[in-house]
């Protein structure tokens, strides 16, 4: 889990950074992506859209996933599980290729 939050938010940084947008110093860049989806070409623009429900779970998910229920005493390893991971590493992989298309482009 943290290593695709990380994941994901270091493309999203960099797409910004490619059109031209110095992205914020947080961790949650999805909204500002969506913002300035005009800089995008258009499957980014939906992929983003699209996307937003998981990315803004992956957002609220991420300091559980560091540092698991401090209150609770419950490690991050007992609060996420396989299917967890898999819709996180499903979101990063597809957020990697959207990314690598997006490098061919200055080709």
């Amino acid at each position: 889990m943290r290593e695709c939050q990380d994941l994901v938010e270091l493309v999203l940084k960099g797409a910004l950074r490619f059109v031209g947008l110095e992205p914020p110093r947080r961790h949650d860049v999805h909204t500002v992506v969506e913002a300035f989806a005009d800089r995008f070409r258009p499957e980014w623009r939906e992929a983003v859209t699209e996307l937003r429900p998981v990315l803004d779970r992956l957002v609220s998910d991420r300091a559980p996933a560091f540092y698991g229920d401090e209150a609770e005493g419950i490690p991050a390893s007992e609060l996420f599980g396989e299917d967890d991971a898999r819709r996180a590493m499903s979101v990063a992989d597809r957020l990697l290729d959207l990314y690598a298309r997006l490098l061919d482009q200055r080709r």
